[in-house]
């Protein structure tokens, strides 16, 4: 569940996605074995965490990092 005074609509599209997808902020970064605020503190899901992110949560990486992943 993602805390309710966290404004996840302000966060980056694909970030949001996965969080949603992973249950809230505190699954996706147990899952990822960081800690939350890591999470909360992400403008975009970096690079390095990307493959990861799209294994645990399904949501492809395209939708995640649609900067990096434009189709032509």
């Amino acid at each position: 569940m993602v805390h309710p005074r966290l404004n996840i609509e302000r966060m980056d599209p694909g970030v949001r996605e996965a969080v949603i997808a992973a249950g809230g902020i505190r699954p996706l970064a147990r899952a990822l074995g960081i800690l939350h605020t890591t999470i909360i503190r992400w403008r975009f899901i970096p690079i390095e965490r990307l493959l990861q992110v799209e294994k645990v949560t399904g949501v492809p990486r395209e939708r995640l990092r649609p900067d990096i992943f434009r189709k032509s």
